[in-house]
């Protein structure tokens, strides 16, 4: 009898043990968050209220060797940590007006990442967000270079990408009459006009020619 309890005890104890590690180990849900994915255009979309959880990535098995692209929809205000890390096929990423925070390591070694646009509600960006995005040479962003050194930054948020890469503010300061700087509705018709880490021509010249050579990288691929 005493042996049929022992028994009984160590099954219990192991069927107790199963369960807690699967309650413990369960992959996170989200009933806030929807995606779907474009075949014609390559296209991951990702809409929904409120944050992208911690570790939040069903997209992941499904697409990581075929989306090229990423839309954030409006309405999602943060990104979680690894919530796109190793999407090694991502080109293009479009975040929303509504997101204020990027998540670490969220697009960890999303290695053929060549441009983002990042918008200027975003107040915080963790550790490694871009690490090892090798690909990564521009940087839209939809605030001033003054907004852009007020965000809250990890560490090595852009490590290991491409040693030229650049920040294109969409929007600068509103003097008109200053050489050299574009107004914000004007840079924001036309983002190649937009000041890149300085005032003079020459800076609005180099962020011209990023820009069309980043274009044109895609059709020569």
């Amino acid at each position: 009898m005493n042996r049929s309890k022992k028994i009984l005890a160590l099954l219990l104890a192991l069927a107790l043990t199963a369960c807690w590690a699967a309650v413990a180990f369960a992959a996170p849900t989200a009933d806030n968050i929807e995606f779907s994915y474009d075949e014609d255009t390559k296209t991951l979309t990702v809409t929904g209220t409120g944050a992208i959880p911690d570790d939040y990535h069903p997209w992941m098995d499904l697409y990581w060797d075929k989306a090229e692209a990423l839309v954030v929809g409006e309405g999602i205000t943060e990104i979680g940590e690894n919530a796109f890390a190793k999407m090694l096929f991502f080109r293009t990423v479009k975040l929303p007006s509504t997101l204020t925070s990027i998540g670490k390591s969220s697009f960890y070694n999303c290695e053929k990442l060549d441009n983002i646009t990042i918008p200027a509600s975003v107040t915080r960006i963790d550790d490694y967000a871009f690490q090892y995005c090798e690909d990564l040479i521009t940087v839209y962003y939809g605030g001033t270079a003054e907004d852009w050194s007020l965000i809250n930054m990890g560490a090595d948020v852009f490590d290991h990408v491409r040693p030229e890469m650049v920040v294109i503010y969409s929007e600068a300061p509103a003097t008109p009459d200053t050489p050299g700087e574009t107004t914000g509705e004007s840079a924001g018709a036309c983002p190649w006009c937009s000041r890149i880490h300085g005032d003079s021509l020459l800076d609005q010249l180099i962020a011209l020619i990023h820009g069309i050579l980043n274009k044109l990288s895609h059709y020569c691929d």
